[in-house]
């Protein structure tokens, strides 16, 4: 007991003296284990002097023990029961469409998380039939956005993702291209006369899309007292995909629910990370799934609608060539035009190739150095690597660029940078 005792003291105390502990395991282990051994002590030897009046020796230990076991196997009862009758009442069955959706119109994008235009987001607007995607947050401030004509009036908006992947093998030579490819399909689309026009209007949905990952009754709270110490259990926690159509049927739904409530038997345990490292009672997670599952939500709308997927990257590499060979040729484009973009696309796609650079790629990169209008080289450091021969054409041109965009720096901020060549 007094060993116990003070171990549990410097645990509760000093919870930093675990996590120190934990970096050795073993005294890690013991330190955390005390409290939870000095309640159980406490608890056996209160037992041990009640039954002493009638039991003695063996029989006296093993009722003590006993005693104890179902006091705390008893008293986190109360609160699993709830857990489960909540859960029971919340849960909605998974419902899969037995055809594709056809997403069309206006969409309504709901979700816990921000209101920009991201690769979901993206995706819906390169899928045939949508013409607007209405991103809405918890908080309901929503953006409305659509991909119009470059002449179309109204305010300009980018995207923070450029479309939803089919899974495929990962390749190690040049992982990121499958994300160039889609991010070029995007600028590519934007060059031949589109823009993103983002405005606050609210057309009725022609499909939801509800993604949740959050509290599954809205602003529940723990039942009373601080969450660590509570026998109570927490708020139900939901997170779903739910896809309806404009009469509010429930199209395709999948969902994960938990709730974390004290474990059986009661026991005190360490939780949270090192920042914030405490104990209180033990939890165990009841619901779908495991401890950290995921509603793939991604994989979900591949497989069940229309929304537009990953691109033929050699046939996007080939028409961002193009594209981008046109832009440069033209001298009434104007900076921001998006076929620019182009060249960062172009030269990054260069990152796995075995092949040294053809003379007409050359020429073309010997432009894209000339050409004032093109802004962004991260692909210069991939398609260096590639120039076979003489460069000090090429290293001249760049370093060029590179002490004009310093200068300009220093007469104004957020001005364009190139990277010295290599």
């Amino acid at each position: 007991m007094i060993i116990t005792g003070v171990g549990a003291f410097v645990a509760l105390t000093m919870p930093w003296l675990v996590i120190i502990g934990s970096f050795l395991i073993i005294p890690g282990l013991i330190l955390a284990s005390m409290p939870t051994a000095f309640m159980y002590g406490v608890a056996f030897a209160l037992f041990r002097l009640l039954l002493g009046r009638f039991l003695s020796g063996v029989p006296l230990n093993v009722m003590s023990g006993a005693a104890t076991l179902a006091l705390f196997w008893t008293i986190p009862q109360p609160g699993l029961t709830w857990a489960k009758g909540m859960l029971a009442s919340l849960k909605e069955p998974d419902i899969q469409s037995s055809a594709p959706i056809a997403l069309k119109g206006d969409i309504l994008l709901a979700r816990p998380f921000e209101g920009r235009c991201d690769a979901l987001c993206a995706a819906l607007l390169k899928t045939p039939g949508v013409t607007s995607v209405r991103v809405q947050t918890l908080r309901g401030h929503s953006n409305i956005y659509r991909v119009v004509p470059d002449s179309t009036p109204g305010k300009r908006s980018t995207v923070i993702g450029h479309g939803l992947l089919e899974e495929r093998r990962y390749d190690a030579s040049d992982p990121l291209a499958p994300q160039r490819a889609l991010e070029a399909e995007w600028n590519l689309m934007l060059s031949e006369g589109k823009a993103l026009l983002q405005s606050d209007d609210a057309p009725e949905p022609d499909f939801t899309i509800a993604i949740e990952n959050g509290p599954a009754v809205p602003d529940a709270k723990p039942r009373s007292g601080r969450v660590d110490w509570s026998l109570e259990p927490s708020a139900p926690h939901r997170k779903a995909l739910t896809i309806t159509d404009a009469g509010e049927q429930v199209l395709l739904r999948q969902s994960i629910l938990s709730i974390f409530a004290p474990a059986t038997p009661l026991l005190i345990g360490p939780s949270c990370g090192i920042e914030n490292f405490r104990f209180g009672w033990a939890r165990r997670r009841l619901g779908d799934g495991r401890m950290y599952a995921e509603v793939p939500v991604n994989r979900l709308l591949l497989d069940h609608t229309s929304v537009s997927r990953g691109v033929n990257m050699e046939a996007a590499k080939t028409r961002t060539r193009e594209e981008l060979a046109k832009a440069l040729d033209d001298p009434r484009k104007p900076v921001n035009d998006p076929a620019f973009a182009l060249a960062n696309q172009w030269m990054d796609s260069f990152r796995a190739n075995d092949q040294p650079l053809g003379e007409s790629d050359r020429r073309l990169l010997v432009r894209i150095l000339e050409d004032p209008r093109v802004r962004s080289s991260d692909g210069l450091w991939a398609i260096i690597k590639e120039v076979d021969g003489d460069s000090a054409d090429l290293r001249r041109l760049a370093a060029r660029r590179y002490l004009a965009a310093t200068t300009r720096r220093r007469r104004a901020t957020g001005s364009m940078s190139w990277p010295a060549f290599p």
